[in-house]
C-alpha cells in the first residue's frame, strides 16, 4: 500500500468521500481531481466512485476545507478511524455536524472514519447503538487524546536503556537550564517531587529547597576558563538533575515527534510557536563566537532535508562533559534534540523551523517512523498545487 503523505491529489479525493485505498489506486493509475471532473459519471462508476460522490465531483461548488485543516486531521488521528483504531482500513473524513446543516469545516467538526463507521454514521440502527455525533465527539477525543499519549511514551522511553550496552552509548550532552527552569515553572511542574537526585543536590548545597541552582556554590567548583560549567565531582549528579525535569516537561505536554512530520505541508499544517518538539537525525553543530572556554561561547545546531530546517543556538558552557564539549556536538553528528518552537516560516519554497533547544543527546533509542499510521508521510513528495479540498 503506497502513502498519502503530503500528495495533495490523494487528499482531495479523500476529502471528497473517496475512501484512502481507492484514492491511492486512482492516483496510481494517473487521474487527477481535474481529470475526473472531466470524466463522465458513468466511467466514474466503473472506476469505483459511488453516484452520489461522483455527481458531487461534477457539480461541485462548496467552498473547499482548508489544505491545513485536512493535514492536520489526518496526522491527529494517525490516519486512523477513531472507532475501530484499526489502521488496516481505509479511511474517509466525515462531517460530524453535516455541512448542510452546520456549514462549518473547523477541524474540531471533522472525524477521520474508516468506510464501516463512515456507513454506520449515516445509518440509524434500531436494535444497536447508534453512531451519533456526540459518541463520535467522544470518541474522537478518546482517540487523539490515546495518540498523544503513545507519542509521549515513546519519547521518553528512547531516552532509557534497555540493555546494559545501550546505557553504555547513551548520554545526555546539553541542557538549557534557563529555559528549562522558566519551562517548568510556566508549567506549574513541581521540581522537587519525585526527582531522586534532589535530596543529594540540596544536602551539598547545590539547590534550594525550590530546586533552583545556588550559583555561588557551584561557581565555586569551576575554573572561569573551565570547558563546561559542571566540570567538578557532583556535576553528574547535576546533570541527572536536569534530565529528570525535562522528564516531567515531556510528561506534562503534547510532544511532536518531527520524524513522523517530515514533510513541508505537514510540518506547517502542525507545527505551531510554544510546540514542544522532538527530533533525531544528523545535525550540523558550528561555533559561531571564538569563544570555546568560560560563559561566552556560542554554537549554531541545525539539520536540513527535503526542503525543511530546524535550527537553533546554544551556549556550549552547558554541556555536561569534556566529550560532549569537543566531541559530541561539534561538526556533523547523529543526535535527539528536545526543543520548543519559536517559529515556522515558509520562503521561497524552504521551511524554516526555528527553536529554543531544552536538551540535546546522543545514543538514544532510534524512533521508528510511522508507528500508529497506516500510511509513511514520506512516501509521496509530489503534489499538484491547483488541488482543492471538499467532503461530502
Amino acid at each position: 500500500m503506497k502513502s498519502i503523505g503530503s500528495n495533495r491529489t490523494i487528499k482531495a479525493l479523500i476529502a471528497r468521500g473517496l475512501d484512502s485505498k481507492l484514492a491511492i489506486d486512482l492516483y496510481q493509475k494517473g487521474y487527477t481531481l481535474n481529470k475526473l471532473k472531466c470524466t463522465p459519471i458513468a466511467e466514474l462508476s466503473n472506476l469505483g466512485i459511488i453516484n452520489e460522490v461522483a455527481i458531487r465531483i461534477h457539480k461541485e461548488s462548496r467552498a473547499p476545507i482548508p489544505f491545513n485543516t485536512v493535514n492536520k486531521l489526518l496526522f491527529d488521528s494517525r490516519y486512523t478511524c477513531c472507532v475501530c483504531r484499526d489502521k488496516s482500513r481505509p479511511i474517509v473524513i466525515h462531517h460530524i455536524i453535516p455541512w448542510e446543516e452546520s456549514r462549518s469545516d473547523d477541524i474540531e467538526n471533522l472525524v477521520v472514519l474508516c468506510q464501516k463507521h463512515h456507513d454506520d454514521a449515516h445509518t440509524k440502527h434500531d436494535l444497536s447503538i447508534n453512531l451519533t455525533s456526540n459518541k463520535i465527539v467522544e470518541l474522537k477525543k478518546e482517540w487523539n487524546s490515546k495518540v498523544r499519549e503513545l507519542d509521549k511514551d515513546v519519547v521518553l522511553k528512547s531516552m532509557e536503556p534497555k540493555e546494559w550496552y545501550e546505557a553504555m552509548s547513551m548520554c545526555w550532552d546539553y541542557f538549557n537550564v534557563t529555559r528549562i527552569y522558566e519551562l517548568a515553572e510556566n508549567l506549574g511542574i513541581d521540581m522537587v517531587d519525585g526527582n531522586k537526585y534532589f535530596l543529594s543536590l540540596y544536602r551539598q548545597g547545590y539547590v534550594d529547597k525550590n530546586g533552583m541552582l545556588l550559583a555561588n556554590e557551584i561557581s565555586k567548583q569551576v575554573a572561569a576558563d573551565s570547558l563546561y560549567w559542571l566540570d567538578f565531582m557532583g556535576g553528574t549528579y547535576i546533570s541527572f538533575f536536569f534530565k529528570e525535569i525535562l522528564k516531567m516537561i515531556i510528561d506534562s505536554r503534547e510532544v511532536l515527534i518531527l520524524n513522523d512530520l517530515w514533510t513541508k505541508p505537514q510540518i506547517m499544517s502542525v507545527v505551531k510557536p510554544g510546540a514542544i518538539l522532538f527530533l533525531q537525525g544528523a545535525f550540523y553543530f558550528r561555533h559561531l563566537s571564538k569563544e570555546h572556554r568560560g560563559k561566552n561561547q556560542n554554537r549554531i545546531g541545525y539539520r536540513q532535508a527535503k526542503g525543511i530546517k530546524l535550527e537553533f543556538q546554544f551556549n556550549p558552557w552547558h554541556c555536561v562533559s569534556g566529550s560532549s564539549h569537543y566531541n559530541h556536538l561539534t561538526g556533523r553528528r547523529v543526535a535527539t534534540v528536545i526543543g520548543i518552537a519559536r517559529a515556522v516560516t515558509n520562503v521561497n519554497g524552504q521551511v524554516n523551523i526555528r527553536c529554543s533547544v531544552l536538551g540535546i543527546g546522543t545514543g538514544f533509542d532510534n524512533v521508528i517512523n510511522g508507528r500508529f499510521a497506516f500510511y509513511s508521510p514520506t512516501d509521496f513528495e509530489d503534489y499538484e498545487e491547483d488541488e482543492l479540498y471538499i467532503e461530502i
